[in-house]
């Protein structure tokens, strides 16, 4: 074979930085790991920030009382509360009424999440070198959100679909 004859380019996505952006959800599918334990895998885009990673939120199925976990202990109740409040927070943030399943639902809602390192036990600072996170952000802590990017318009549009029109015409 010679040298560059199968070469096809494969570009990796730009990484977002750490901060906090507005986000849509795109999908939301359930998937089965290994285990046979369900999980939903909810894909994102973040405003301004087509095709960056990371794009994606985890959510995990909460456990049963008294299953062994990977490590060989029993579940316990802090271990089901940890994943209720993290479906809980994706619930709050998005804007889903509480207890709503129904994938379909979700598509399209907006909110506030913030982008920052994936903990990593093995790092002294338990932050993660490789790998960045998405953290749907409460209600109350989406006061500190970015303001959304202005829309982009046609030369010579009205910024706004009302601009250029009185608001004050009877009809």
């Amino acid at each position: 074979m010679a040298f560059g004859e199968n070469y096809s380019p494969v570009h990796t996505a730009p990484q977002l930085d750490d901060g906090i952006y507005q986000a849509r959800i795109e999908t939301a599918e359930l998937k089965e790991y290994s285990n046979g334990n369900e999980y939903c895998l909810v894909k994102v885009s973040i405003k301004g920030k087509p095709g960056y990673l990371p794009n994606s939120i985890t959510l995990n199925s909460a456990p049963r009382l008294g299953e062994m976990k990977a490590n060989g202990s029993p579940v316990e109740q802090a271990d089901v509360d940890r994943v209720n409040r993290q479906i809980t927070s994706f619930f709050e943030c998005f804007g889903i009424t509480d207890g709503d399943f129904n994938l379909l639902h979700w598509k399209g809602k907006i909110g506030t999440v913030k982008v920052a390192p994936q903990y990593d036990k093995n790092e002294p600072d338990h932050k993660s070198k490789s790998y960045k996170q998405i953290f749907p952000q409460k209600p109350q802590e989406q006061g500190n959100a970015l303001p959304p990017a202005p829309e982009a318009t046609p030369a010579g549009a009205p910024a706004t679909k009302s601009e250029g029109y009185p608001e004050d015409i009877p009809f």
